[in-house]
């Protein structure tokens, strides 16, 4: 679809080439400009977009809690019951890293059990904030049980000559009877907000984050690639895991994939119903990798503050950043408002390429941002 040129061009003068990957907004947006120019029926569109997510639920006595138990076996071994539930989202993980942080054992001498009411009754629903109350619930459980341990480290120092194991410390505390178990919560104060005098609080902290996408639309049928994402996410003074952070930066934005690109339900009129079309997954699309970006970028924002967030100073992210696949849509937008600019294309329905529409900006792109949706902005109605 692309202009042909006769002429033989180097790769690094090539103007269909992606400017480096730091490239910022500026020098996308200059890049997007040049490409626009030299080709007719395939355009590019760039947008960036900021996000702010909240942790915590407004009006929820129940759900901003977390709850833990904490046991130390005789052998050094650490289990811990709680009353989060792992479902992909690395909380597992995380906590395994707090006890073990918090001991000063390695990770594979603590196990976490799975959520069980018969254990630790009362349990909160499962929430994106789960691991931030979860951990700091385990994290205040094994800081009383260590404190409890520090005679009998003081003891066997004094006995040995020198500083005790882990191990001896815990078969010590087992034979002097030590009570080695505890229960860790975190009761967060519930959040209210008083909407018609805009006073109160909507969450505990925020996590914010920022994406800028890159992407290409071929005019003629909608269809379109995201070239390139880069985002900067804010997970606290520290990761716990930076890995399973990235993962719930890629999970959250290709949710938001979903929201706005792609998903979407429609009904089918028969006589006085309308009955649900997209009812079952060979017509209800979800995003696949073919709608992940081509080149993806991911930085975890580093910054000091006096102020701790979350548990040991990080930050839950997940579904906060679906927010950032709008750099997306809005990309598409850009590229479309290209093709109308440019003549091109006319939204009255005419193909006609001679048409000088103008700066015509002013249209609106139903979410989701879906070829069949891009072409009517483009064709007018293509249902017909």
């Amino acid at each position: 679809n692309n202009n042909n040129n006769n002429n033989v061009v180097s790769q690094n003068n090539n103007p269909n080439r992606l400017p480096n990957t730091q490239a910022g907004y500026q020098e996308l947006r200059e890049h997007c400009d040049e490409f626009n120019k030299n080709n007719k029926y395939v355009k590019r569109g760039v947008a960036m977009v900021p996000s702010k997510g909240n942790m915590g639920f407004i009006d929820s006595p129940d759900i901003n809690r977390g709850l833990a138990m904490v046991h130390i076996h005789r052998d050094g071994s650490v289990s811990i019951s709680q009353s989060g539930v792992e479902m992909g989202q690395g909380m597992v993980t995380r906590m395994l890293a707090v006890a073990a942080d918090v001991f000063g054992v390695s990770i594979h001498n603590v196990s976490i059990e799975e959520s069980n009411t018969a254990h630790l009754p009362n349990t909160p629903p499962t929430t994106m904030v789960t691991s931030d109350l979860v951990g700091t619930a385990i994290l205040n459980a094994a800081k009383v049980i260590k404190q409890r341990l520090v005679p009998v480290q003081e003891q066997l120092r004094e006995k040995l000559g020198r500083e005790a194991t882990w191990e001896e410390v815990t078969e010590e505390a087992y034979l002097q009877g030590l009570h080695m178990s505890e229960l860790g919560s975190l009761n967060y104060p519930m959040l209210a907000y008083d909407w018609d005098k805009q006073l109160g609080n909507l969450s505990y902290f925020f996590v914010w984050g920022a994406a800028l996408s890159l992407v290409e639309l071929d005019t003629l049928t909608g269809n379109y690639r995201i070239l390139r994402t880069n985002i900067v996410q804010d997970c606290g003074q520290k990761s716990i895991n930076p890995a399973l952070d990235i993962g719930q930066v890629e999970g959250g934005f290709c949710y938001g994939l979903g929201q706005y690109l792609v998903e979407e339900m429609s009904w089918t009129p028969t006589d006085n119903n309308l009955p649900l079309y997209t009812n079952n997954v060979s017509r209800y699309k979800i995003p696949t990798l073919d709608d992940i970006p081509l080149e993806w970028n991911i930085a975890l924002l580093r910054y000091n503050t006096d102020e701790v967030d979350g548990v040991m100073g990080t930050k839950g992210i997940g579904e906060a950043c679906n927010q950032q696949a709008l750099s997306a849509y809005f990309a598409i937008k850009d590229a479309i408002s290209a093709a109308i600019n440019s003549g091109s294309i006319s939204t009255d329905g005419s193909n006609n390429n001679n048409v000088a529409v103008g700066n015509n900006n002013n249209f609106v792109l139903p979410f989701p941002a879906s070829p069949q949706n891009i072409c009517k902005v483009l064709y007018g109605n293509v249902d017909k």
